[in-house]
């Protein structure tokens, strides 16, 4: 492999100060979750510290816009997506009691685990039906309950939120159909499509985008609208903000980008416009409010991606946040208040209709 760079792409001198140190104090959780990990599942056969040096590697190679085949093996990219699992469950914001003003209810929605999250005051007509983040490859239910819980209250509504099914044991297009079933397990148990809003962070995102898409092939009813969270919308090109923001994106930057389209893309054509949004026909799209961070890695494409929705005709809203990295939504920050605010003010003026 040479004299490749495996030094981390992320620079938090370069991030704003509190978000760094925020950042900076899930950095012992995460080691302490690792090794927890180690301990109980031994990486037998796999020499992690190369793995994680190859994964470095292979975050700058696809900066560059180079090949990463063969870099990862398949049993690899498996033992790195539990690994990740483990630490997104076991992070103290994952782990908070749940708020007496707050009930969840575990569910079978259509064959796919799901959880209702009520607060006191939930309209129990209208439902918001959330998709995780995490890359298609983790993420979970329980380590967004950060975002649904105080989004259920703003919005005074119903959240739905799934547990699709992750890869690479699953890769596309295990959560499209996913997404799909409950969609219509929603439809048949009696709540209007009208009373739905869609909702998702990245992964989950981009999620509600291919949602959108699989709903006008199957010739069913669009909700009332989608709130896109920092969304992932094209799997196939690399505009400056992928490269530019990288060490100023401490949630992506060094994430291993690459390995989503090993995991979750596989052998499927990453122009799918079920796979990358950007591709598909946008036209009579319902509306959509977009929120993504200025110096987030996926910035272009949200801006790309928003561009071409109004030239299809669709009720689009762009809301750019200076400063703000990928899935700043996860931490305590002022401008993650105002995002909630802004969100539950699309969500009102949508479901009122």
């Amino acid at each position: 492999m040479g004299e490749e760079d495996p030094t981390p792409i992320v620079d938090l001198s370069r991030v704003r100060a509190d978000i760094a140190e925020q950042v900076m104090k899930w950095i012992p959780e995460s080691q302490k979750l690792q090794g927890e990990f180690f301990s109980e599942h031994p990486p037998v056969g796999i020499d992690v510290q190369d793995l994680m040096r190859r994964i470095r590697i292979g975050n700058r190679r696809i900066l560059r816009g180079e090949d990463t085949t063969g870099l990862v093996s398949d049993e690899e990219l498996l033992y790195f997506a539990k690994l990740n699992r483990h630490c997104d469950n076991g992070y103290s914001f994952s782990n908070e009691p749940i708020p007496d003003d707050i009930e969840c209810t575990g569910v079978d929605a259509g064959g796919v685990p799901s959880e209702w999250q009520d607060c006191s005051d939930s309209d129990m007509d209208r439902v918001i039906l959330y998709f995780h983040g995490g890359g298609y490859m983790t993420g979970s239910i329980k380590d967004h309950r950060c975002m649904t819980f105080p989004i259920g209250r703003l919005c005074k509504t119903r959240v739905l939120s799934v547990d699709y099914r992750l890869a690479p044991e699953h890769p596309y297009p295990a959560q499209i159909e996913d997404a799909v079933k409950v969609y219509k397990w929603l439809l048949d148990g009696g709540t209007p499509s009208s009373n739905v809003i869609l909702m998702g962070l990245s992964a989950g995102g981009s999620l509600s985008l291919s949602l959108l898409v699989k709903l006008r092939e199957l010739g069913l009813d669009f909700p009332a609208g989608a709130v896109l969270k920092s969304p992932a919308t094209d799997f196939t090109s690399f505009p400056d903000s992928i490269r530019d923001n990288a060490p100023l994106d401490p949630l992506l930057g060094d994430a291993g980008l690459f390995l989503m389209l090993q995991g979750f893309v596989g052998d499927a054509d990453a122009k799918d416009p079920l796979i990358s949004p950007i591709y598909a026909d946008l036209g009579n799209l319902p509306p959509l409010l977009i929120q993504v961070g200025m110096n987030e890695m996926l910035y272009d494409h949200c801006k790309m991606f928003t561009e071409k929705a109004e030239d299809a005709g669709v009720d689009v809203t762009l809301q750019e946040y200076p400063d703000m990295v990928h899935a700043w939504h996860l931490m305590d920050l002022p401008e993650t208040h105002d995002a909630f605010e802004k969100i539950a003010a699309f969500v009102g003026a949508r479901l009122a209709v």
